[in-house]
């Protein structure tokens, strides 16, 4: 029972730490209209930049954490990354200029790095492979509905005249949630493994000591299906031009009012939430007749959802002023074509995700997860960058279609992984089959 409580106490401190850095993120482009009219040397283009980069040095920090990950207590490392995110959300509510804004945000992108790939490599350790998409959903949900919601609720609802609230908030919680991740005991590696339950059940005290090695990291890489999932990181593209630039899209482009982006956005990122449960779900359930269901709903889903997303973006539509969003039909049908393309594409994650944690073995996991995530956050990242230097050279329609085309392209690396996938799998099982007999005769 005190297992039990330490468990659902660990992940919900690094759920809050995870949101919170979801949040720094993603207020900044609902902070965007005040930062601009509030600082000279800034513009729209200039903030996307500002997110590409901290995307990038998250994801880069993140290799080097989730590689300590694998070799130390996970909680450490997640601890000191959050403390390094504390300080510097922190100092970011004290800038006056656009060159102290990005140096506070990618300090705090240095210690976000850490939490993603830890949490993910505990998460593997708390639940079996039949639970993982459902619980990968709810972590999708988490990083991104609340957090893309939750950073605009504290920026525009809470405190649309004072933004700088915004971050000794955020800051203010990292702090006082940091702390607790050092005492909190973490799962034996391997924990849920099929074929390591039934040692662990019958003598409690054994472990599991592997720890990764350098050389390990040529073979990660050799795995075929690692590399097909990994470098997919094109579908990330759309994605990060909509996060980024939705609010002020729908604002400049369209003529919406702070509440009707605002509703804009509620509508569309409920479409992730619920795709990301269904999806996830339904992965799960297929799961345990077919151990290749991950990579082919990953297939279908990145192919199916530009369609809707292409049709939402290029829909002319004017709201007047001040007016709801339901008062235009056409705005609420975009709206909705955006929200159902990115229902298919919400399913894609934690499908993803799940396939990752199958096909690595329990002391690869952060790592592998770390260096997913980098490529991940190049396409994010590249999208950001995309999204900033088209919108200034041409304008949102424009740049938020050539985003979308991306959706088409990661099919190129799904397809392959479908017939790369069973036999990497089946290669993790033999190898923690032998283990499960060593384990027990080293004890």
């Amino acid at each position: 029972m005190i297992e039990q409580k330490s468990t659902k106490v660990t992940l919900f401190v690094l759920y809050i730490l995870l949101t919170i850095g979801t949040f720094i993120q993603t207020v900044l482009p609902a902070l965007m209209p005040n930062l601009t009219e509030t600082f000279t040397d800034m513009n729209e283009g200039k903030i996307g930049y500002i997110i590409g980069t901290m995307i990038l040095t998250m994801a880069g920090a993140g290799i080097v954490m989730g590689y300590f990950g694998d070799k130390i207590r996970r909680m450490q490392v997640a601890c000191i990354g959050s403390s390094i995110t504390t300080l510097f959300t922190i100092l970011t509510g004290f800038i006056n200029n656009y060159v102290q804004l990005f140096i506070c945000q990618i300090g705090a992108s240095i210690g976000l790095g850490a939490i993603l790939p830890v949490m993910v490599s505990i998460m593997a350790d708390l639940f079996p492979q039949e639970e993982r998409g459902k619980v990968f959903g709810i972590l999708s949900i988490i990083t991104t509905v609340l957090g893309e919601l939750g950073g605009v609720v504290i920026a525009l609802i809470l405190f649309p005249n004072n933004w700088r609230i915004t971050y000794y908030i955020m800051g203010g919680i990292s702090a006082l949630l940091t702390p607790i991740l050092y005492f909190t005991k973490e799962p034996k590696r391997g924990a849920k493994e099929s074929v390591l339950q039934s040692v662990y059940s019958t003598d409690p005290t054994l472990d599991y000591s592997y720890k990764i090695k350098k050389e390990d990291l040529k073979y990660l890489w050799q795995r075929k299906t690692n590399r097909y999932l990994i470098l997919n990181f094109v579908d990330n593209i759309p994605g990060a031009v909509f996060a980024t630039y939705a609010i002020s899209w729908l604002m400049f482009e369209h003529n919406a009012s702070e509440d009707a982006a605002f509703m804009g956005l509620i509508i569309v990122v409920l479409g992730i939430f619920v795709g990301a449960i269904i999806f996830g779900r339904y992965g799960d359930k297929k799961y345990k007749t077919d151990k290749k269901i991950k990579v082919k709903l990953g297939t279908i889903l990145s192919m199916a959802s530009a369609p809707f997303i292409l049709i939402g973006i290029n829909l002319t539509w004017t709201l007047a002023d001040d007016a709801s969003l339901f008062s235009n039909p056409v705005g609420v049908v975009a709206v909705l074509m955006l929200s159902f393309g990115l229902l298919i594409d919400g399913g894609i994650y934690p499908n993803w995700l799940s396939a990752i944690t199958d096909i690595n073995l329990p002391e690869h996991r952060s790592t592998m997860i770390s260096l997913a995530n980098f490529f991940d956050a190049c396409g994010r990242a590249l999208g950001a960058f995309i999204g900033g230097f088209l919108i200034n050279t041409y304008n949102y329609p424009f740049a938020m279609t050539f985003a979308s085309l991306f959706t088409i392209l990661s099919f190129v690396w799904w397809v392959p992984s479908i017939k790369t996938y069973q036999k990497d799998y089946d290669e993790i099982q033999r190898i923690l089959a032998k283990r499960a007999v060593q384990i027990q005769i080293v004890k």
